[in-house]
């Protein structure tokens, strides 16, 4: 990917910003219980999420791209209180109160790949954490159409529809092609395999109004109010 990636390109920060704006309002409202939270954000971009969620909360990221972790190592570098993990044999187990992976499901390979994925996330959990919030999950029959006209409508009401414009063309450029949309027994089989229940949110913590966030918690771990897959 090049360094003009739209998911840590410095340029479309603002648009970010709008993006994760539910995101991390969710986690601040639900994860922030008087002390700092250590949060890993796997998929981390740019670390964008740790310079918003801000000092409260203690934030590690990993990103399977190198562009995207020098990307985030630089944030780092500014003074912003985060780490940067450079190999996913580095997240450490047992030590995280939550674990975000936003907008990261749909581009993954199918269920083996998510049951793995989740069987290392949920090695990485604390005693007593609050989680896996998997934001962005593709519901099966919703098309990138969709997808398009919600991010379209949210950049016009902040920016303008020039600005819009210009990020549904990059957002389409970024990931051609068909997204994966699990579905919902496939979750529920691989959080079972992973050792974590799963429940879904009311609605999607982002821009894509159509998509699906989930809990993904250990058992005995009660959830926020939350309707099942």
């Amino acid at each position: 990917m090049s360094v003009r990636d739209p998911w840590f390109d410095p340029s479309t920060e603002p648009v970010r910003r709008l993006h994760l704006a539910p995101l991390v309002e969710w986690i601040r409202a639900h994860w922030r219980d008087g002390r700092s939270p250590r949060v890993l954000d796997y998929g981390c971009g740019d670390l964008l999420l740790a310079a918003m969620l801000g000092p409260d909360f203690v934030v590690d990221g990993f990103d399977i791209d190198p562009a995207a972790r020098r990307a985030a190592a630089r944030r780092v570098a500014g003074g912003q209180g985060a780490s940067v993990l450079d190999d996913r044999d580095m997240i450490p187990t047992g030590a995280y109160d939550g674990v975000v992976l936003s907008s990261v499901v749909q581009y993954l390979g199918g269920p083996v790949e998510l049951e793995e994925l989740l069987g290392r996330l949920s090695g990485a959990l604390a005693p007593a954490a609050r989680g896996v919030l998997v934001t962005d999950v593709v519901v099966p029959g919703a098309g990138r159409v969709h997808d398009a006209v919600d991010l379209f409508r949210e950049v016009t009401s902040a920016f303008g529809p020039v600005a819009a414009v210009r990020q549904v063309l990059r957002s389409a450029r970024r990931s051609p092609g068909r997204l994966w949309a699990p579905e919902p027994a496939e979750l529920v089989a691989a959080c079972r395999s992973a050792g974590l229940v799963c429940h879904r949110l009311p609605a999607n913590l982002s821009s894509f109004r159509r998509r699906a966030t989930y809990l993904l918690h250990p058992p005995g771990s009660p959830p926020p109010p939350a309707v099942a897959p």
